[in-house]
């Protein structure tokens, strides 16, 4: 799980989506990495906001990290 914590970016300016920060882990499934950022974001560890996808109908979800006061 810290891998994947590790690999959130900082700041929603640079927000990823759960399939970008599985390629950076570069371990797990893109499933696995997908249920485990929904898990955090749910337990308020990140946040997260679902944003209109560039390619297709519908929508993702991206993730990212404030930064501790």
């Amino acid at each position: 799980m810290n891998e994947i914590v590790n690999a959130i970016p900082f700041g929603s300016d640079n927000a990823l989506s759960s399939r970008e920060i599985w390629k950076r882990v570069d371990a797990f499934s893109p499933d696995v990495v997908a249920n485990r950022l929904a898990q955090l974001a749910d337990l308020k560890a990140i946040k997260s906001r679902k944003e209109p996808a560039s390619s297709q109908q519908g929508f993702k979800w991206i993730y990212w990290r404030e930064a501790a006061v």
